[in-house]
């Protein structure tokens, strides 16, 4: 029932006033660094820390310190134990102030923002992120426009950066150090050209009054209630450069920004045109993937040769115990709107271009393939059909049901016109995955430990109950397969990546 404590968004932005005029009591870079020392604390009790600083917190309190911090005033007094945690209680407060479960259209669209604040702060480290992002670009000719530009906008090479992201992970993850300095590779740095080192570190960092002035800079229109779920654009320079010193904001920022590196740097300027190139690249990896799981499977050619007539198609298609698995690979993440936002129009909107189409075209080549006559149906089987759409990122859109009863159901009852009303592939069958999720899902069938219609079946039951529901298929596979490991060819690039590094550091000069 609206009350007074009911949301509104005056009622958000008093609550952020609060927070933002307690700031500038305070010298901010003081905030600042409190705020970094708790993001980088190991401490015992890991769940009653995480209770009492939330790095999402803490991470949107550095942002509004750098912006609307007093930098001037003499009147600021010195940041105690004591001002530090009224001043996080006051964005406690605040965050108190958003919409509650109740709030929101569904629940969903709670958990969905919940999911974009948190989940990505919440995994540790994992080589097999930069395996795969080797096997995505660093395998390309040196001569492909991604390795020029890459090269262009960093100073190194993809291959220079992803050894030299494995040497700084491991002393930040491994060793638990606190910051590093260019000496620190001084037992590498003759194994590099002049200045690599320093353009790598560069690379990730950022000044006190450079990131102020970048912060303040990006900061227009945009709303508290909105902030709160974003992912920081801290995470875009995870360390702060300092006297010649580089600290990180907190080990996970720095591995979020690592992890997906290559991609986000090569999109940046140019998204359309890197999609271009990116997509047939995504679509050969997940290919791959497939090629390893040892189940028959079409690829979009081979059905395009067969089905005659004009229409979109999926990239593969999977027969598994006579079963139809229909995949369909968008090298996409979502946008910032689309992250943060609770209404379900913008959603479907900043999807349309992956998750709709992705659907449209699992239709379509369902209905191509029940009306042509030149495959049979022992060739593609008579059981069920289900539809896996792969990203590069997690669109956090659940599964095809939830995103067709919460998000897109407009816009999907429209398509289904097309087709006299009925879903040529039940949503209930739809799962929309990141490349995280469909890796593990592939290795554990190439390994023979997952059968891909089982755990399909499986999650169907499970999503069919509110009890037992998942947010993520990756929760799925954990479930039943609680040893799940990522693919064994991603620990073997691995292994590769750190033999490379092993070698720089033994190799004679």
């Amino acid at each position: 029932m609206p009350g007074k404590n009911h949301f509104n968004e005056e009622r958000v932005n008093a609550a952020f006033r609060r927070v933002r005029n307690r700031l500038k009591k305070h010298f901010p870079f003081e905030i600042i660094l409190a705020c970094i020392k708790k993001l980088n604390e190991h401490p015992v009790d890991e769940l009653q820390h995480l209770r009492m600083y939330p790095p999402w917190r803490l991470l949107l309190l550095i942002k509004w310190a750098f912006i609307y911090g007093e930098y001037l005033s003499p009147s600021r007094k010195s940041l105690t134990v004591n001002s530090f945690h009224y001043l996080l209680n006051r964005m406690h407060d605040f965050e108190g102030c958003l919409r509650h479960p109740g709030e929101y259209e569904n629940i969903f669209l709670f958990f969905r923002n919940m999911a974009f604040q948190q989940f990505w702060l919440q995994h540790e480290f994992n080589m097999v992120s930069f395996a795969r992002q080797n096997l995505l670009f660093g395998k390309l000719d040196n001569g492909h426009p991604f390795q020029k530009r890459f090269i262009e906008k960093c100073g190194i090479s993809i291959s220079e950066f992803i050894e030299l992201a494995t040497m700084i992970m491991a002393r930040f993850t491994m060793l638990k150090e606190k910051s590093v300095t260019p000496g620190w590779f001084r037992n590498v740095a003759n194994k590099y050209e002049s200045g690599v080192i320093e353009s790598f570190l560069d690379l990730l960092a950022v000044g006190l009054e450079s990131l102020k002035e970048k912060l303040i800079k990006q900061q227009s229109n945009r709303k508290p209630q909105y902030e709160a779920y974003e992912k920081t654009p801290l995470r875009e320079t995870p360390l702060l450069k300092h006297n010649s010193t580089y600290y990180p904001f907190c080990p996970e920022l720095l591995a979020r920004c690592l992890e997906t590196f290559i991609y986000d740097i090569l999109r940046i300027d140019g998204p359309n045109e890197f999609m271009n190139k990116f997509g047939l690249i995504f679509e050969g990896y997940v290919g791959n993937s497939i090629a390893k799981m040892k189940i028959r499977y079409f690829t979009e050619k081979e059905l395009s040769e067969t089905l005659s007539r004009e229409g979109k198609l999926v990239d593969y298609l999977l027969i598994d115990k006579d079963n139809r698995i229909f995949i369909d690979a968008k090298g996409v993440e979502m946008s910032y709107l689309g992250m943060v936002g609770h209404q379900p129009e913008i959603i479907t909107d900043k999807t349309r271009s992956s998750i709709v189409k992705g659907i449209q075209q699992g239709f379509e080549t369902a209905k191509r393939l029940e009306s042509n006559n030149k495959i049979t149906k022992n060739e593609i089987g008579e059981g069920k059909s289900y539809l896996i759409v792969v990203t590069y990122k997690d669109m956090f859109v659940g599964n095809g049901l939830s995103f067709y009863e919460y998000v897109a159901k407009d816009a999907l009852n429209k398509l289904m016109s097309q087709y006299s009303g009925l879903a040529p592939i039940p949503f209930k069958h739809m799962y929309f995955m990141s490349i995280d999720d469909f890796d593990l899902l592939a290795g554990g069938i190439a390994s023979g430990e997952i059968e891909l219609t089982k755990i399909l079946e499986y999650a169907v039951k499970s999503d069919a109950l509110r009890e037992t529901e998942k947010f993520t298929f990756g929760q799925h596979i954990y479930a039943l397969y609680p040893k799940t490991k990522p693919p064994v060819w991603l620990y073997d690039e691995s292994k590769h990546i750190l033999d490379c590094c092993k070698l720089r550091f033994n190799t004679e000069t």
